[in-house]
């Protein structure tokens, strides 16, 4: 197809890359245009598939290959502003939400259950543990900062321990000089009583109910061991000598809080600690045994008010 320029009206050629120019064309061949610019005489030849479309004079249009690469490139650049705006909407409505937030403490009460277990070795050998479910009680503090992100610091009254399944073959400490009939065996329930203070970090989605996930660390204070024998129903306190009485380690959890209304929060809470600190010390089993950490496995349940003013 070939066309010819009549007069010095000006038509506009379109790249496929989006640039445009201004110029009278001359010719139109099925692999080649031919064009100048106004008050010039210099003919400018291009190819045919660099060009999207030919916007001439008289408001006809003549489309190329090129002009589908334009629209890619049109519509690429459309998404790329939309994702833009998008984006800056959203950090301006983050902005807005942390300026207009209010940082707030709660505090209230838990309670719950505790699933333990220790990883005691004696001379290298598992120490026969079975899991042990006991309770937890205590405090908690939170501070609400920013939006999303709170610190959780707790005061627990935390028994933990572990049951033993034992022999009467088997070698018990001498301190308690018990004499058994033949056969048969004995369960031990091994209660530790601590004051923990796990302190977590918090980050929540989603709203009503409020999706948690944390982590953190946690300390806690030996104040008194002691063990229950169902044989004979004896209960003896431990000699704490032979034990670490500080305990250390990380918390991992999950759960979910509630609002019920401006003050009231009801809580959720399913937390994992695992110790780092060894239970016993060197004075316990001859100085054998080489790993006893603790290992606790905690659900709560509680209720916090937030003491900040509406």
């Amino acid at each position: 197809m070939i066309g010819f320029g009549q007069n010095e009206s000006l038509d506009t050629l379109v790249f496929s890359d989006g640039n445009k120019v201004t110029a009278i064309v001359i010719e139109v061949g099925v692999d080649e245009v031919k064009y100048r610019f106004k008050n010039e005489n210099n003919t400018n030849i291009i190819q045919t598939n660099t060009l999207a479309q030919i916007i001439f004079s008289s408001g006809r249009t003549q489309t190329f290959k090129g002009n589908q690469k334009l629209k890619f490139k049109e519509e690429a650049e459309r998404k790329k502003e939309e994702l833009k705006i998008k984006l800056e909407n959203k950090k301006e409505k983050r902005k807005t939400k942390k300026e207009s937030y209010n940082s707030s403490f709660e505090i209230g009460a838990i309670f719950g259950g505790s699933l333990n277990n220790n990883t005691t070795e004696v001379y290298g050998v598992p120490d026969n543990q079975k899991k042990h479910i006991t309770s937890i009680q205590g405090l908690i503090v939170k501070y609400n900062y920013i939006p999303h992100f709170s610190i959780n610091t707790q005061i627990n009254y935390h028994i933990t321990g572990w049951n033993r399944e034992n022999n009467f073959g088997d070698m018990i400490d001498s301190q308690y000089e018990f004499i058994y009939p033949t056969g048969g065996g004995y369960i031990t329930r091994i209660y530790n009583h601590y004051l923990s203070l796990p302190i977590a970090i918090e980050y929540s989605f989603h709203n009503k109910p409020n999706f948690i996930v944390k982590t953190g660390f946690y300390s806690a204070y030996l104040i008194k061991a002691n063990r229950k024998i169902n044989l004979l129903d004896i209960d003896v306190d431990d000699d704490l000598k032979t034990m670490n009485r500080f305990d250390f380690g990380g918390v991992f959890g999950i759960g979910l809080s509630y609002p019920i209304n401006d003050k009231l929060t009801a809580l959720f809470d399913c937390s994992a600690y695992y110790g780092i600190t060894d239970f016993y010390n060197d004075e316990a089993f001859g100085g054998f045994e080489d790993n006893s950490k603790n290992r606790t496995y905690t659900a709560i349940l509680g209720l916090t008010y937030n003491l900040s003013k509406n």
